[in-house]
């Protein structure tokens, strides 16, 4: 997630020296977005508890 926070940092604030080539080369790498996803999965399965008697 590191990379996806740097990378918005440079569009956010410096967007006029933004390369056509390097977006699209962050925009067709998910690596980062999956990681992220996979992590906030696990911590929600981890955050679930048991729903007994509730039926």
């Amino acid at each position: 997630m590191v990379k996806a926070v740097g990378f918005r940092n440079v569009l956010v604030h410096e967007y006029v020296d933004v390369q056509d080539a390097i977006v699209l080369d962050r925009l067709s790498d998910h690596k980062d977005l999956m990681n992220f996803a996979r992590e906030i999965a696990a911590w929600l399965g981890a955050q679930e508890s048991p729903r007994s008697g509730l039926n």
